[in-house]
């Protein structure tokens, strides 16, 4: 008898041993279910798909910085850096950049100039999006101690994809600065446009542009213009080259300023994703 009651409990327990090995089997043969499968029974827990959403919506970071020296018969040296932080959600979507150049030329400084801007844009649809803009420029050489910008604006992408994007922009915009120990405040128009384009795993091309058009006087306007290409080293790094121009239609008159500033640079970025 004992020997019966041993052997039926044994049965049993291979039954359904059997029976849960066949069940996970099917649930994993089973590609068409979701939090619940009636076809094989099987109910899932957790979701692949919401950990991948909540990792798309994290902030990506990188730094970059660039550096070059002479010497001989003439001497010099330049240094630019840089860092930005972005977030690319389906609602809300965020940038931080900070940026600097400096240079000397025979002990004389040529160029020194950083700027720190943040945008947070707010989708309305799938292609028009809200947004709120915030900046502040130094240029030493310009005598320009400080250049505040603030508004809020609208937008629309023409494209919105992994591999590209392309979007215009435009707003009112309220301008605060000192020029030459002078300081102004005056509200003007935004116009940007942006084009970021992954053209192969390796390669990025991007340009941003600017314009900031004084309302009380339609012939002063600052224009703002950036491109790069990016080339990957490997999944940090990157080889990157920057073209900037900068371009002031009125600026100070000091008979030393220029209204065109242009500038080369080449340096390395290190992406923390």
């Amino acid at each position: 008898m004992k020997k019966l009651l041993t052997g039926t409990v044994l049965a049993l327990v291979l039954t359904a041993a059997e029976g849960f090995t066949e069940t996970n089997q099917t649930a994993a043969a089973c590609t068409e279910h979701l939090s619940a499968c009636p076809k094989c029974g099987f109910v899932q827990t957790s979701q692949a798909p919401a950990v991948k959403t909540a990792a798309t919506n994290d902030w990506k970071a990188s730094v970059y910085g660039g550096f070059a020296a002479r010497s001989g018969n003439a001497t010099s040296s330049s240094y630019n850096y840089g860092g930005e932080f972005s977030q690319d959600g389906k609602v809300y979507r965020g940038k931080l950049k900070l940026d600097g150049s400096y240079s000397k030329a025979e002990e004389e400084v040529t160029t020194s100039q950083s700027e720190a801007s943040g945008e947070l844009r707010r989708m309305l649809d799938k292609r028009w999006f809200a947004y709120g803009v915030l900046s502040a420029l130094h240029d030493e050489i310009k005598d320009l101690s400080y250049r505040v910008k603030t508004g809020p604006g609208l937008g629309y992408y023409f494209a919105d994809s992994k591999e590209l994007t392309a979007d215009v922009s435009s707003g009112p915009l309220y301008v605060e600065e000192k020029k030459e120990g002078v300081g102004s405040g005056y509200l003007a128009w935004r116009f940007a446009q942006g084009i970021n384009w992954q053209i192969t795993d390796a390669f990025r091309w991007w340009v941003s542009a600017e314009a900031d058009v004084n309302t009380t006087d339609a012939a002063a306007y600052i224009i703002a213009f950036k491109t790069g290409i990016e080339n990957k080293i490997n999944n940090n790094l990157s080889l990157m080259v920057i073209l900037k121009d900068d371009y002031d239609n009125q600026p100070e008159d000091s008979g030393q300023i220029e209204k065109n500033d242009l500038e080369i640079s080449t340096g390395l970025r290190y992406a923390f994703y």
